[in-house]
């Protein structure tokens, strides 16, 4: 298999490997750039690069018109690390059990996970911090990244990201929200939800409970989550035979009844929200203008929050098996360390909906 690193990393590892393993052990010289460059077949600067970092490190000490010496060897350990880089851990309810099933499943199979905190700042602040996580998780030699996208940043930001830890040899796994269209070849393993299939699933639910006019409320901006959701839930509105114009109503923000973006809550009987928290704003819309949940309009959530249960009318959402998706990405992540030249793999679980008073006609 033809090594993936960059030239850095290869000059980086070997000389930290031969320094843990007593090559050259503490005050021995190590060869000039000169010879470094010549043995490795690689520029200056990448060897000047590679001794800057192991300085950095407190490894070595590089004496003008002297030489590099060892000053410190450290104690090998056999710790070995995942990372888990979510831009927004912290502001998704429903996915902190994903992630601490991750967790948990990584410390089974003798891995420790380093989480990555939130990032702070706007989208572009945010990308920048990501990009310094990424380079001191190389450097940290994590053999696998956790990656959940965040949708209010671009999907080339993501991209230039995966070059960072292609280059480097450390496999990625996608969580939830896919960076790419479902049609045709993944670049990147990704693990998810049958959308297609919960899509399909939700309209059905409401038009078995007569609803005529059901719609899909999305938020915008969600890289490629509602591709399938909006695929199936149309087909099961077509095949009902209620026509097959655009279902779907999309939102930036809080769903308001006045203003740019305002929806209009006389055009469906039936709502499908790719949130609990959108849903939960829909229910208090339609309720202050004198609708009733669900005689008037059933509404659905997504993610079975906590609070779904204790709303003014209790809400019908669905719930996502979020440690059984922790356990198939690390799986995934362990069959991709094992040849990280297979074609990606495309994992996805179905979720299932609890159902209250939102629905219940």
């Amino acid at each position: 298999m033809a090594d993936k690193r960059t030239k850095y990393r290869i000059i980086y590892e070997d000389l930290y490997g031969k320094i843990v393993n007593s090559v050259y052990k503490k005050g021995e010289q190590l060869p000039t750039e000169f010879m470094l460059v010549e043995e490795y077949g690689i520029s200056r600067p990448t060897v000047a690069k590679a001794l800057n970092d192991l300085q950095e490190q407190g490894l070595i000490e590089r004496k003008v018109g002297v030489g590099t010496f060892v000053t410190h060897v450290p104690e090998t350990t056999t710790d070995r690390y995942m990372a888990l880089l979510v831009p927004d851990i912290g502001r998704n309810e429903s996915m902190e059990a994903l992630y601490a099933q991750i967790a948990r499943s990584c410390d089974n199979d003798g891995f420790t996970l380093i989480w990555s905190g939130s990032l702070i700042g706007g989208p572009e602040e945010r990308v920048r911090q990501m990009h310094e996580l990424a380079e001191k998780y190389v450097r940290q030699g994590v053999e696998g990244v956790f990656v959940y996208p965040s949708t209010d940043i671009r999907i080339d930001a993501y991209r230039s990201l995966m070059e960072v830890f292609g280059a480097a040899g450390i496999p990625v796994q996608i969580l939830y929200n896919p960076l790419e269209s479902f049609v045709g070849q993944y670049s990147y393993d990704f693990i998810g939800v049958d959308n297609y299939r919960m899509g399909y699933v939700l309209a059905r639910r409401m038009i078995d409970h007569g609803a005529g006019s059901p719609r899909l409320l999305l938020e915008e901006g969600n890289l490629h989550w509602n591709e399938l959701m909006i695929k199936g839930f149309t087909e099961a509105v077509r095949e009902a035979g209620l026509g097959t114009d655009s279902r779907v109503i999309g939102v930036t923000g809080s769903p308001r009844t006045d203003g740019p973006g305002a929806i209009d809550l006389d055009s469906f009987d039936a709502l499908a929200c790719s949130s609990d928290v959108l849903a939960a704003d829909v229910i208090a819309l339609l309720l202050d203008v004198g609708r009733r949940v669900p005689d008037d309009v059933q509404v659905i959530g997504f993610g079975n929050t906590r609070y779904a249960g204790h709303l003014r009318v209790s809400l019908t959402s669905v719930q996502v098996d979020w440690e059984e998706l922790g356990k198939m990405a690390v799986a995934s992540m362990q069959l991709r360390q094992k040849d990280l030249e297979a074609p990606p793999k495309k994992v996805l679980i179905d979720g299932y909906i609890i159902e209250r008073e939102s629905t219940r006609c």
